[in-house]
């Protein structure tokens, strides 16, 4: 995604079947409706402490194969707890 995105609009990625990773910039505070749903082939995805708001379906039903990568204490590893996600703190 490039530089100078603050926030991900709905659907953004909507069916993007070929992503398979992506880092959100830091500049971005929040991932809309839909951003990621139909993205069958994503699976790691980091997300920056800039984010403090994440739509709950903000990756439709990937929950069994995508990675959320964010640092410690963020907002994206709350997320990722609550929503049942796989994650990896990163610093």
């Amino acid at each position: 995604i490039s530089a100078g995105i603050t926030k991900l609009e709905d659907g953004m990625f909507y069916g993007c079947g070929s992503l398979s990773n992506i880092t959100i910039p830091d500049e971005s505070d929040s991932i809309g409706c839909i951003a990621f749903d139909g993205c069958d082939s994503l699976k790691k995805i980091y997300i920056p402490k800039s984010v403090t708001a994440i739509d709950k379906k903000a990756f439709g039903k990937k929950k069994k194969k995508l990675i959320i990568q964010a640092p410690k204490g963020s907002y994206a590893i709350k997320y990722a707890k609550k929503k049942h996600f796989k994650y990896e703190i990163v610093e």
